[in-house]
């Protein structure tokens, strides 16, 4: 002060603006902002001096707080690595800290507007930009954008920047200011997690909580025939066959509740609906994963059009195998078969013989020919349904593919009676601990009983160097740990150690003209009907063949 009030005696004739400090008698202190003006007499020396003081603490007090308030901004702002940015509309300026300037590629001292800061956003992502920054000036919404900048070295790096519009009272756009945050790193992870994705052979969506696809890769692309740009945003039943959809809105709100590492749809056949309409079946895997923008899922599908394809031929060759084998057994029981249709047929012909000699007669008993006619039918639905049974046995087709629920008690029943004039040639006698009330099974009746003629026969086989009294098959039946089980246990030689675990193999055999079919197509048929087959040694001699098939539901005991 000292020194102005020098300079104004020397020089007079300026008015003169200074703010200064006093120190008040209790020891305060405050700022004073002085305006004073100097008069000059005819030699030109300062006589005299006016002006006027005033009050400028509470100013000032505010200045500091709003300077302190400033740098704990920037100080949180570089702490968070956050460039803090101003853009003053009305003049055109833009005001940056070092960070700010730093992730730009600024300047310490480079004067900036908003050309400046255009000219530095990548050309591919300029246009998108300018775009949000005009819809945030006329609406006034959040202005929130990622974007590539060009350094002055070539540089390329990413920015996330998120800003406010305030506006005067005309309600005209007066400043807008923000922050900006490098994102080069999450963007190179997004982008290798992209390439990955893309990597991968199997189609892989990821849909937020709202159901929208949020990420896909191109794998997708070829499975639905969608482009990513149709799929991005739209919800993911789209790819839904139209039956399924609503059903499938609530399997999705409810995957969510209980997001978990899991198949979809485990035991069911699943189908994806492609872009032109037509339907792929698919297996879906889904995993939870944890975003900042909150739970999402990824599936990952897989089409399995080829590998169904692969079953059927699969399943056509097992199925011819299975005839195959069938016709062999009907071979081996042609001699019992023929004797269950002689018994029938010769009632039969005993029966209209009596009839037409009784027919004869000039008189004769009503009711003793209605019993013979009534022999007779009852004679040829026996002698039909062992035809019943033959034909069923050899045919191929749908039959193949028809379960149903079933007593296993009585497919043992059937079996028993084609093979009992076998038995009885062989002289095996045959005893049954058959356990009562069993649960159904889901099961084809044809297969089954296929399943045990063979392993009776083989029984029997095993059997036929023992003595006449030795001779003995033991059929046991019987449920545990939810499934269905029978046992075919004979009294024969046991099977070699070396041997036993090649048993089930296609075409192995011990005998000199077996075909070595039988035991294989029965684990074939017993694992088509999700069951389970295996073979020991007995203690006292011998083997036993033993085959579980899971219960119904139901436990119902519907014969089919």
């Amino acid at each position: 002060m000292k020194q102005r009030v020098q300079h104004m005696r020397e020089h007079g004739g300026v008015d003169y603006e200074s703010e200064y400090r006093i120190t008040q008698p209790d020891g305060s202190t405050r700022w004073i902002a002085s305006y004073v003006g100097v008069q000059l007499d005819e030699l030109g020396k300062a006589v005299c001096a006016r002006g006027v003081s005033r009050d400028i603490t509470e100013r000032k007090i505010a200045e500091q707080e709003l300077r302190e308030t400033q740098r704990r901004m920037e100080l949180a702002a570089n702490a968070a690595k956050l460039g803090m940015w101003m853009w003053d509309i009305v003049r055109d300026e833009v005001w940056l800290t070092d960070k700010g300037r730093a992730l730009f590629g600024f300047g310490a001292s480079e004067k900036l507007d908003f050309d400046r800061f255009r000219r530095v956003l990548h050309p591919e992502d300029r246009e998108s930009v300018l775009r949000t920054v005009e819809d945030s000036l006329r609406t006034g919404a959040e202005y929130e954008c990622e974007y590539r900048v060009v350094l002055t070295n070539g540089q390329i790096r990413w920015l996330g920047a998120r800003g406010h519009v305030e506006f005067n009272a005309d309600g005209q756009p007066a400043r807008m200011h923000g922050v900006a945050l490098d994102i080069t790193k999450r963007k190179e992870a997004e982008e290798q997690f992209r390439l990955v994705l893309d990597a991968a052979p199997n189609a892989m969506i990821m849909i937020n909580k709202d159901g929208q696809i949020i990420l896909i890769n191109k794998r997708v692309e070829s499975v639905f025939g969608y482009t990513r740009d149709e799929l991005i945003g739209q919800t993911v039943e789209i790819l839904v066959p139209e039956r399924f959809r609503s059903h499938h809105v609530e399997y999705r709100h409810g995957y969510f509740c209980d997001a978990k590492a899991r198949l979809m749809g485990a035991g069911r056949d699943l189908v994806g609906r492609r872009k032109d309409g037509s339907e792929v079946p698919v297996e879906i895997g889904l995993n939870p994963v944890h975003t900042s923008e909150g739970l999402s899922v990824l599936a990952s599908i897989v089409d399995i059009s080829e590998r169904k394809q692969a079953e059927l031929e699969v399943a056509r060759h097992r199925h011819e195998l299975a005839h195959l084998s069938r016709i062999t057994l009907l071979g081996e029981l042609s001699g019992s078969l023929a004797h269950e249709l002689n018994q029938p047929l010769a009632a039969i012909l005993s029966n209209a013989q009596a009839a037409q000699q009784f027919l004869k007669e000039d008189v004769f008993d009503v009711n003793e020919l209605r019993q013979i006619l009534a022999e007779i039918v009852t004679e040829d639905k026996r002698a039909g349904e062992i035809i019943r049974h033959v034909r069923l046995l050899f045919r191929k087709g749908e039959v193949e593919q028809h379960f149903g629920n079933l007593d296993i008690n009585e497919v043992v029943q059937d079996v028993l009676k084609l093979m009992r004039n076998d038995l009885a040639n062989q002289g095996v006698t045959v005893q049954t601990e058959l356990a009562e009330n069993l649960p159904a099974v889901q099961g084809n009746r044809v297969q089954l009983q296929q399943v045990l003629l063979n392993l009776m026969l083989n029984g029997c086989e095993a059997m036929i160097d023992c003595d006449s009294s030795e001779r003995q098959l033991v059929i046991t039946s019987g449920v545990e740990n939810g499934a269905v089980h029978v046992s075919v246990r004979d009294q024969g030689g046991s099977i070699p150690e070396e041997t036993m675990e090649r048993v089930f193999e296609p075409f192995f055999t011990t005998k000199a003209d077996g075909m070595g079919l039988g035991i294989s197509v029965c684990r074939t048929i017993i694992e088509a009907h999700r069951g389970n087959i295996c073979v020991r040694n007995n203690a006292e001699g011998g083997a036993t063949f033993h085959f579980s098939i899971p219960c119904t539901c139901s436990g119902a005991k519907n014969s089919t």
